[in-house]
């Protein structure tokens, strides 16, 4: 063999060698490794993605123990004393007359991503165990002036543990004072049962700011709304009542709440039980209302197909949906 040969196969046989250690580096060890270092980042992307989730679940967390500390206690019957113990003295602190509060059943409060359709069906799963707290809701009926019954709603609105004013109603009421009302106020309070570690608030009585004071005195003072109120009152039959009635009279009648204004529109049955929605024909306010809620002084206890059933006065009527509430007839009664 030629010297030149010799070198070429010498060239050949060392590129071959060279070649066969890339491979063997390659599939032995780089590709390996660039597939662990890939792993590693996408690892590192995943960590700081669960990170950021947990502290904004650690920030949630504290925004509900933070709400859960204005709330009366985790106890249904401590809430429920508090709750008419606290609507009751403000009430009287503003120096209010027949008062009377009372409170339907609480309702559990689902999460609104139950309703979402991109919820994985484990999470779904999960929210359905239970709602993260219950709403109490409850209302204050009294009688007074107008600046009594308007400093009562400012004080009901000032309280941390009144969490939402659903509500209010004036009405005018006969008088030799001067003009007087009745005021029914819907307030709501949180009850979060689930987190008992939460510090509940002090039943106290939170004053109303020197701002809202000055307004109320400014709306008493200018007189519109008690014009208003002494119009509708005279625009009511008039009632006379002898001095010495014989015994066994029947009793002058009494004013009713306006149930003709309010409209069953319709019922709807979900997954957080009965719903019904009414209209006001006169003002053309809209409300819906759960199982526990009120139109005027009508408790909302339960539907079923197109029939709502209502309870006044502690009986049970039920109203046609088209139907006002001045059209129910009590339950069992043909119609």
């Amino acid at each position: 063999m030629s010297q030149a040969k010799q070198i070429i196969v010498r060239w050949a046989s060392l590129g071959a060698v060279v070649a066969a250690a890339w491979v063997g580096y390659r599939s032995l060890y780089a590709s390996p490794r660039d597939a662990l270092l890939a792993d590693i980042e996408a690892s590192k992307a995943n960590i700081a993605g669960i990170e950021q989730q947990l502290k904004g679940e650690f920030e949630v967390v504290d925004r509900i123990r933070a709400a859960s500390g204005t709330t009366l206690g985790v106890k249904l019957d401590e809430v429920s004393a508090r709750f008419r113990d606290g609507l009751s003295r403000i009430a009287e602190s503003n120096s209010m007359t027949g008062v009377i509060v009372d409170h339907g059943e609480p309702q559990d409060i689902k999460s609104p991503l139950l309703a979402a359709k991109s919820v994985p069906s484990s999470l779904r799963s999960a929210l359905r165990g239970g709602g993260d707290f219950s709403i109490l809701r409850g209302t204050l009926r009294a009688s007074g002036t107008i600046e009594q019954a308007l400093s009562t709603l400012a004080a009901v609105e000032a309280q941390p543990w009144i969490h939402r004013v659903e509500g209010f109603t004036l009405r005018p009421s006969a008088s030799k004072d001067g003009p007087r009302c009745e005021i029914r106020i819907e307030a709501a309070t949180l009850l979060t049962p689930r987190f008992k570690g939460g510090k509940t608030a002090e039943l106290a009585i939170a004053s109303v700011d020197d701002a809202t004071k000055g307004m109320v005195r400014d709306i008493a003072a200018r007189q519109m709304l008690a014009k208003g109120l002494q119009k509708r009152a005279d625009a009511s039959p008039a009632v006379t009542v002898a001095a010495a009635a014989p015994a066994g009279e029947a009793p002058p009648p009494q004013p009713f709440a306006p149930y003709e204004e309010w409209r069953l529109t319709g019922i709807m049955v979900g997954r957080f039980g009965p719903e019904a929605f009414f209209v006001n024909s006169k003002s053309g306010e809209r409300r819906t209302v759960q199982k526990g809620g009120t139109v005027l002084d009508a408790v909302f206890v339960d539907a079923a197909g197109e029939v709502a059933y209502v309870e006044i006065g502690g009986k049970r009527f039920e109203v046609l949906n088209g139907q006002a509430l001045s059209a129910r007839k009590p339950v069992g009664e043909t119609r």
